[in-house]
């Protein structure tokens, strides 16, 4: 058994599965692409930074390129593979692909999750012709707590019957595209390539949530699970529809306008918070909340600084968001909650021997904690530290 830590997830269209598959001289313009696209509007630059965390970057013209070994879910079989980025005209990354997924040629490299011969992977019933995607055939990478990456696939527009879905990974059967951050980790079983993910094997009673008939529920940390349907004795379980829901869109603003709203809109009621968290989890974290903590440190790690901070290709700083309470164990998307910390120090707060948080102890906006006995201070800005100390006066510490 495996635990995912990231997944980044990719819908295909019909395109891409006419172009991996047609066969040379199909189209006038020749044999078509031999790689499957991650459009960076979905799957950011600084997502594939933390999936591939710890493989060397070599940096090429046409953008950021790792290689490594990835293995198959469902099969005891792993071969090297390559992601590349592609830049357009304006010298943007604008898509990570992944390389040599054509069939049919001399050097394709078709992961082996994805390959018909060993996996039973659709292919197209002529491919000279563009019949169309299968509906709903959705191609996913893992990367484990073990830094190990592995590769499945589904084709379902929802769960299936007797599949166990956690909260956070609803968003597969909805969008086009992702990437998931999972904190704490989802187990899975890589000898499952159906759906490996939180398997019967892993759950118990407690955290299994039947779905009501026309609805799903959304919360995070739990498990859904189809309904049997009563329309005639012992008729199979079938899943429910899964709602799609769309992304909130935020206006720019001014550094002014967001340091003051930060410090403004927060310390909500407990009960009100946690049912919006709810809400908003399977889509994604509170990104506003987030991206006005970087501004105001300047993408700088509370913790060290400038040190363990990395410079992204387009020049910005790239740092991480850490929950003092993990959002999976009832932690609130809140500012009170969130430090703004390096890639390193974010592992360490994950996995290391970290010692207990007591946000009352805060004095002159900081507090020393240490990570495998190393003695560090969480430092905060100082209108920051206002809405942490009222926080903790209110009792939300971290023990």
């Amino acid at each position: 058994m495996k635990t995912a830590q990231q997944i980044v997830f990719r819908r295909l269209t019909s395109a891409d599965f006419f172009n991996i598959n047609k066969l040379k001289g199909a189209e006038a313009r020749g044999g078509g692409q031999s790689y499957i696209d991650f459009p960076i509007s979905s799957v950011r630059l600084e997502d594939w930074m933390s999936f591939f965390s710890g493989q060397e970057l070599i940096e090429t013209d046409s953008g950021p390129l790792w290689r490594f070994t990835v293995n198959s879910i469902g099969l005891n079989k792993s071969q090297e593979a390559e992601i590349r980025g592609r830049r357009g005209t304006n010298q943007k990354v604008r898509d990570i692909s992944l390389r040599k997924q054509k069939l049919g040629t001399s050097k394709s490299n078709r992961l082996y999750a994805w390959h018909p011969e060993y996996s039973g992977f659709p292919v197209p019933s002529d491919p000279s012709v563009r019949a169309g995607v299968p509906n709903n055939l959705v191609v996913y990478l893992v990367r484990t707590t073990g830094g190990e990456y592995w590769a499945g696939f589904f084709q379902t527009s929802k769960p299936r019957t007797g599949w166990l879905v956690d909260g956070r990974l609803l968003q597969m059967f909805t969008e086009k595209n992702g990437n998931i951050n999972l904190y704490p980790g989802v187990a899975f079983n890589e000898n499952n390539a159906g759906w490996p993910f939180l398997n019967g094997a892993t759950a118990t009673p407690a955290q299994v949530v039947r779905v009501k008939a026309g609805s799903l529920p959304i919360i995070p940390g739990k498990l859904i699970e189809p309904k049997p349907s009563k329309s005639k004795p012992g008729a199979k379980p079938v899943a429910t529809q899964i709602p799609t829901v769309k992304k909130p869109r935020y206006k720019t603003k001014s550094e002014g306008q967001i340091i003051n709203e930060l410090f403004n809109d927060d310390i909500a009621d407990e009960a009100v918070a946690t049912k919006k968290q709810a809400i908003i989890f399977v889509v994604e974290r509170n990104q506003k909340i987030v991206a006005r903590l970087k501004k105001l440190y300047g993408s700088r790690c509370q913790l060290t600084g400038d040190k363990y901070v990395f410079k992204k290709i387009d020049g910005q700083l790239y740092c991480e968001a850490h929950h003092l309470i993990a959002l999976g164990t009832g932690g609130a998307d809140s500012p009170y909650n969130i430090i703004i910390v390096s890639p390193l120090i974010h592992r360490m707060l994950h996995y290391a021997d970290v010692s207990p948080l007591d946000l009352t102890k805060i004095v002159d906006n900081k507090l020393p904690i240490t990570i495998n006995g190393e003695s560090y201070t969480i430092t905060w800005h100082a209108k920051h530290a206002a809405v942490v100390n009222a926080a903790a006066k209110k009792g939300s510490s971290v023990g």
